[in-house]
């Protein structure tokens, strides 16, 4: 099979995809993964930041599907809040009642290759692989976790900032790109959960 070349900012680009800041990285694009950056003790560029709402480059591997391609992550939350007004008192009187689940957003690029052979850029966001082909296995795998409508097992150092172990994902869709058939984009907006144990009294 033909090799291709790829370049990260282009691709998101094209689907309109919001990108983490900086872009100007340098290096290879793996080695930007917040998984490597902790294990080889690197520092931690401020796209990395724990900030809700701001996407980060981040590993992800969910219900044991890794993608070779680093995928785009957003998390956001709110309070469940209950405002009350009071008679003769300006404003509401707050009651917290609890956090609300986490919104997570995977912005993901599928492909079929097993790992760059070349970073063909300074900035790390051009690559070409060998043996591309279309990634008619991994759209399976990801169709079918939204398909088993149920939470599934996520491991993420990024996540699991945020103490999410499990996700349950609510929504997929796939944006075209034209003239691509290697790199299928895919998007799964996800909420948190925990397993939960219910005992009966018989």
């Amino acid at each position: 099979m033909a090799n291709a070349e790829f370049n990260i900012q282009e691709l998101f680009g094209k689907v309109k995809w919001r990108l983490p800041f900086p872009l100007a990285f340098s290096g290879n694009i793996s080695d930007y993964s917040l998984l490597t950056r902790e294990q080889s003790e690197q520092p931690i560029p401020p796209a990395f930041s724990g900030e809700l709402s701001k996407p980060v480059w981040a590993e992800v591997v969910i219900d044991n599907i890794e993608f070779n391609i680093p995928p785009i992550v957003t998390v956001s939350s709110q309070l469940n809040v209950v405002s009350t007004p009071v008679a003769g008192q300006d404003g509401t009187v707050k009651e917290i009642i609890s956090v609300e689940d986490y919104r997570v957003n995977l912005r993901l690029l599928l492909t079929d290759f097993q790992a760059p052979t070349r970073v063909s850029s300074s900035e790390g966001f051009s690559f070409s692989v060998k043996n591309t082909r279309f990634p008619d296995a991994k759209i399976r795998e990801v169709r079918n976790l939204f398909e088993r409508k149920e939470s599934v097992r996520v491991v993420s150092s990024y996540l699991s900032l945020f103490g999410i172990d499990y996700l349950l994902v609510t929504n997929i869709s796939f944006p075209d790109i034209a003239g691509l058939t290697e790199v299928v984009p895919c998007e799964l907006e996800c909420i948190s959960d925990k397993p939960q144990q219910i005992e009966l009294e018989l």
